[in-house]
């Protein structure tokens, strides 16, 4: 099987002040939006694999996201492909998640909207995402699905925190 991106995503939260937010516990602005992220992240893989959905990460939707205008319009866009797996074919699949994508977001950002297109060819996607590359890209928001994965439980604001100082450590 040959794996393509099937969808771009753009996650937005509507609120200017959602980039200086910051979780219980930690004073670092930013973890918040990724908090985000990662949350949506598992309420997805939640309705698509059912409530055993960390016991199966082969299975999770695949995705790599970019965190844009943080400090003034945060939103992020991102590529998404999702595996075959037992529970439902790819066509299946693909319309539980556009259905719950929009209502699961609303959960964890009540302002916010999802904008989903499907993706009809991999050669249009690599020049609509690659459109940008010539501007300063920061690579520092350049978010991937495993990043989540290395809590083994979805992480508290201090495991979060605790992960993102050592990581901005010299």
């Amino acid at each position: 099987m040959r794996w393509e991106f099937t969808h771009f995503v753009t996650l937005t939260f509507s609120d200017p002040d959602a980039g200086r937010a910051t979780l219980r516990g930690s004073n670092l602005s930013g973890l918040y939006l990724t908090d985000r992220l990662r949350r949506w992240d598992a309420l997805v893989c939640r309705e698509l694999l059912g409530r055993n959905w960390h016991q199966r990460p082969a299975d999770r939707p695949f995705w790599a996201g970019l965190l844009e205008k943080p400090d003034h319009s945060p939103h992020f866009h991102m590529l998404m492909m999702f595996p075959p797996n037992d529970r439902h074919d790819l066509p299946t699949t693909h319309a539980l998640f556009e259905l719950s994508a929009g209502r699961l977001w609303s959960k964890l950002v009540p302002a916010g909207t999802v904008e989903i297109e499907a993706v009809t060819s991999q050669r249009t996607l690599a020049e609509y995402v690659l459109k940008s590359f010539h501007v300063d890209v920061k690579y520092d928001k350049l978010i991937l699905p495993d990043e989540f994965s290395r809590w083994s439980t979805p992480g508290t604001a201090a495991a979060i925190a605790r992960h993102a100082t050592k990581a901005c450590s010299p």
